[in-house]
């Protein structure tokens, strides 16, 4: 029998005297194979968590994460418009499909971001949009410009940087 086992046995028998001796002393009637059973189990339990906290390593919470630059295109709906106008050439169309789409983007990050709400604050929403945007989200663009890819473009650009 290794020396820590001996140890370990020793002070098993020692509490369970003490807690037999203790109840003995306060009057009850202890049952001496039960509280050997418990503090058996007690034991048992302590040895397990002491012995597998020595095999373990500690956590290394530090992560090579760095924050990078977002790039055009990242959020999903920003390539599904750009399918969409790329097989849409009509104004009803981009006015049906693609404009709801850029306009709910646009109250995403407004809440995201900024925890505003267009509809309940349209002057704080005013003053981070500016004008072009607020008209852009109030009501689809002319005909003539919702097939201009830089107006589209710089429109796509404005709500990123949001």
């Amino acid at each position: 029998m290794t020396r820590l086992w001996a140890k370990r046995l020793g002070t098993v028998t020692a509490v369970w005297a003490a807690v037999c001796g203790l109840a003995l002393l306060v009057g009850s009637r202890p049952r001496p194979v039960v509280l050997a059973a418990m503090v058996a189990s007690c034991a048992v339990l302590a040895w397990l968590a002491s012995d597998l906290s020595q095999d373990t390593g500690s956590a290394s919470w530090d992560t090579s994460y760095h924050a990078r630059a977002r790039e055009r295109g990242e959020d999903v709906r920003v390539r599904r418009i750009h399918r969409m106008l790329a097989d849409v050439g009509q104004h009803d169309t981009f006015a049906r499909e693609v404009h709801p789409l850029l306009v709910t983007m646009i109250d995403d990050r407004l809440d995201v971001h900024y925890g505003v709400d267009r509809a309940a604050y349209p002057a704080a929403a005013r003053r981070i949009l500016g004008d072009e945007l607020v008209e852009f989200a109030s009501h689809p663009p002319p005909a003539r410009l919702s097939g201009d890819p830089r107006y589209l473009s710089s429109i796509l650009t404005r709500i990123e940087a949001l």
